[in-house]
């Protein structure tokens, strides 16, 4: 120490040993008497404050910093020892910190590197050039502390502090051990329990707060802000879930609220468009999020997404993520509180979407879902769907309500299908009305839940614009004609389908009535419609079936009148059904045909697998003539009978033919014990005439370019028609059934009743009064006509096909065959290898129907 001239000057060299390392400190005095200042510059190196700590208390918070220190203090005070100024610039290594504001547990660094100043005449405080290390993430740090007013001043606050933090290049993996765990505290938290595998690229926080210097330990912040920039993170927000992806993302926060702004990433396949997840009420004692998970990708990722735990709304709602195909273009928002053990109470879920493309095949049995175009409401009652979808390539417009779960008052499930069905569309939903109906039908379907066991189902269907013809029914409705179809069902879970009401009007109808359906198969159990009124229809109608899959069916038709004659025969499938059937109608009228009808129709008919077993039917053909049909068991046989006491009207009252007149008609036969199912009888039919028989008119006009010109009128009159056939299942044999007049014919063969294909052959003998006569000349006549039932002129003939659309062959050859010459060559038509040309002529009719099966 030296007087000078001004005052005093000093050096001291002081050594510091530190456990076994012997540090210098260098120390330089100045006093000035003019002013009265003392000045003090202290140089060290390699100086530990943690190590000095423990022995001087008045430095206690030198224990903040474990590591290494090289720098310098400077000092200015007055006479009285207050500062007036000061400077500390401080250069770490490597060691650790120990700030429990900051952090729970001593936090390593590699270097550290600050300039600490103070000035009395600003009263101010300055941290500046704050740069920590931590072996390659960075904390950049500035602060500025002033005494706060003296009328504010806590009793615990010297100085009010304003912080500017950085961070760079900070993983995510070691954000909790490197942020400052005050600075935004619950926020933090989140962030370090949820992010991973990214890197914050930049953060940044300005910040105010208090200390004391009793205290230097303890930092309070009561006002921040700032943001951090992250990229590639990884990012979980409810346990269980999958984690969203590559996020980058822009964060910033204040001491209540983060935002937190995702510019991309992916959960899988799906991939995330921008959007915001905003953390609240960060300053008070529950704090929560909100996560909006702006989606794009396939319908079934989203779903097997939300039907992860503790969401599984898929599950909820009976759907499988393999069900359905689809793109996806929406929000799922998710909001629970932070930081605590979460329920699926805790978690309020919100989401909104655009569904495109939408396919399905499995989502609704038997319904093919394609071309869907849909928005989808979800929250955590439940969800909706509105918009267009195809359901087997029928667009219709959508709208469904569905609840996760049943809450009283409110239907668990509703959904409204509405939309326009043109012509060719209903094949598509399974009715085959092709060529029947055209125009757009007006359907409206609503099915409602109101618990999770029970559904109801209504329809409506405006037909008003269609034309509509079904043949079955006889039954027309023009376009512009007023035609309703409504219904209602019951659909109890596990229980048979209730049809409460089926009600038509329209156009000549009006149809009441119910039925009953099963629950798995939707096979019909019962069907009461009462009346139905449609066409010439005017009747009560019930069918039934047995519920076992060989069980047997019944029919009953009761009332005024029941037409039948658009149910045309032909492949009737009841053949291949082999169950039991029973029919039974009691009817002033039993229309049969355009024309033809049963008045005071009554009777049965049962049909088992093979054939007819009982038929008893009654009436009067044409309303004037009795007709009784029976097939009745007798001991061990049947006994069967058709009588009438005119076979045209007979013909005409079954709906066969208008084409026979008169006639009185007697068919009998019976079976033999050993073989009940086979009939064998005789037909014995009184003089008729035919006029204008399809079959006839063909076969005739085909004998005439060969002399037969007299034939062309298409008529011909009967003097009899007798017969023998046999009758088994569905087939009839006929042997030697001849008709004979002015035309003489017999047939042969076997025609099937269910299906009308026919294999008959024959001869036609025109002219039998010249045949005659050349027959009665002694031996000559035998050889010319071949004796008993020869005759010179006749034309051997086939028919095969369909009764209605048959092909007829002639043999002209046999015109100029004496009979025993035809009867050599042509033994019942099967012809032989010769030198005559024997090309037969083909005739095919013109397509027609046939009601062979009745």
């Amino acid at each position: 120490m030296a007087r000078t001239k001004d005052g005093l000057a000093g050096q001291a060299q002081i050594e510091v040993t530190q456990k076994d390392q012997v540090s210098l400190l260098l120390a330089h005095y100045i006093y000035d008497r003019t002013t009265a200042v003392h000045n003090l510059t202290i140089r060290f190196s390699d100086i530990n404050p943690s190590f000095l700590a423990g022995n001087i208390p008045q430095i206690s918070a030198a224990a903040l910093m474990d590591l290494p220190l090289t720098g310098e203090i400077s000092l200015i005070v007055d006479q009285k020892m207050n500062i007036l100024g000061g400077l500390l610039q401080l250069m770490g290594g490597a060691g650790q910190l120990n700030v429990p504001t900051f952090w729970d547990n001593p936090r390593p660094i590699k270097s550290l590197a600050m300039t600490l100043s103070y000035d009395r005449d600003s009263n101010q405080l300055k941290l500046s050039d704050g740069l920590i290390d931590f072996d390659g993430p960075t904390l950049g740090l500035s602060i500025v502390g002033t005494p706060p007013p003296k009328q504010d001043t806590p009793a615990n606050n010297d100085l009010d502090l304003n912080i500017s933090m950085q961070i760079n290049n900070l993983p995510m993996d070691v954000y909790a051990q490197i942020w400052p765990k005050s600075i935004i505290p619950d926020a933090r938290e989140w962030i370090a329990a949820n992010m991973s595998k990214g890197v914050f690229t930049h953060a940044e926080a300005s910040l105010k707060g208090a200390f004391s210097w009793k205290d230097l330990t303890n930092i309070s912040v009561n006002e921040g802000s700032g943001k951090i920039i992250a990229q590639g993170a990884q990012v979980k927000y409810i346990e269980g879930m999958s984690a969203v992806n590559g996020v980058n993302a822009e964060a910033t926060f204040d001491l209540t609220q983060m935002n937190i702004k995702i510019s991309s990433g992916n959960i899988g396949d799906l991939k995330l468009n921008p959007s915001t997840i905003v953390m609240s009420d960060l300053d008070k004692d529950e704090q929560k999020i909100e996560i909006p998970l702006a989606i794009v990708g396939s319908v079934h990722d989203v779903l097997a997404l939300i039907d992860q735990p503790p969401l599984g709304y898929a599950k909820a709602v009976g759907l499988r993520p393999d069900d359905i195909d689809g793109l996806v273009d929406g929000t799922v928002n998710l909001s629970f509180p932070l930081l605590k053990t979460l329920t699926m109470s805790d978690i309020a879920v919100k989401a909104d979407a655009k569904l495109s493309a939408l396919t399905s095949s499995k989502l609704v049995n038997g319904i093919d879902i394609s071309q869907g175009v849909l928005t989808l409401g979800l929250d955590k009652t439940g969800f909706t769907l509105q918009g267009v979808a195809a359901l087997n390539k029928v667009p219709l417009q959508i709208n469904l309500q569905e609840l996760f779960k049943e809450t009283e008052g409110k239907p668990f499930r509703q959904v409204t299908m509405t939309g326009g069905v043109t012509g060719d569309q209903w094949r598509d939903l399974g009715l085959d009305l092709e060529g029947k109906i055209t125009g757009t039908t007006n359907v409206t379907l609503q099915l409602t839940q109101p618990t999770t066991t029970m559904t109801l189902l209504t329809g409506n269907l405006d037909m008003r614009a269609v034309d509509l013809q079904i043949d079955q029914l006889n039954w027309k409705k023009p376009a512009d004609a007023d035609a309703e179809l409504k219904f209602s069902a019951e659909m109890p879970d596990g229980k048979d389908i209730n049809i409460k009401s089926i009600e038509l009007t329209g156009p000549q109808s009006s149809i009441k009535g119910q039925a009953v359906l099963t629950a798995d198969s939707h096979k019909i159990v019962s069907v009461d419609l009462t009346p139905v009124i449609i066409g010439r229809t005017n009747a009560s109608l019930h069918f039934s079936q047995s519920r076992e899959e060989q069980g047997d069916l019944s029919f009953a038709a009761q009332g005024l009148a029941f037409d039948v004659s658009g149910l045309k025969g032909g492949n009737d499938p009841a053949k291949a059904d082999p169950r039991p059937k029973k029919y039974t109608i009691k009817l002033d009228k039993l229309y049969t045909s355009e024309d033809g009808f049963i008045a005071e129709a009554e009777g049965y008919a049962i049909r088992d697998q093979q054939g007819w077993s009982e038929i008893s039917l009654h009436g009067l053909a044409n309303g004037q003539h009795q007709l009784d049909i029976s097939l009745l068991p007798k001991d061990n046989r049947r006994v069967f009978s058709i009588m009438s006491d005119d076979f045209g009207a007979a013909l005409k009252g079954m709906g066969f033919t208008d084409s026979v007149k008169g006639g009185k008609l007697e068919i009998t036969g019976e079976s033999v014990p050993n073989n009940p199912r086979l009939i064998a009888g005789h037909a014995n039919v009184g003089s008729f005439e035919v006029k204008d028989l399809p079959v006839l008119a063909m076969l005739l006009n085909a004998t005439s370019p060969f002399g037969f010109a007299d034939l062309l009128s298409g008529s011909a009159s009967f003097n009899y028609l007798v017969g023998k056939f046999k009758w088994q299942g569905d087939t009839i044999e006929l042997d030697n059934v001849r008709a004979a007049s002015t035309v003489g014919m017999n047939v042969n063969g076997k025609v099937d009743m269910n299906t009308a294909a026919a294999d008959l052959n024959g001869t036609l003998v025109p002219f039998s009064l010249v045949n005659r006569v050349i027959g009665a000349i002694p031996l000559i006549g035998d050889v010319m006509t071949g004796g008993l039932g020869g005759g010179l002129l006749a034309v051997s003939y086939t028919i095969k096909g369909t009764l209605g659309n048959p092909d007829v062959n002639v043999n002209p050859v046999s015109i100029l065959t004496p009979g025993f010459l035809r009867n050599i060559f042509f033994p019942q038509d099967d012809q032989t290898d010769g030198s005559f040309d024997k090309t037969p002529k083909t005739i095919v009719a013109p397509s027609a129907e046939t009601n062979i099966n009745k």
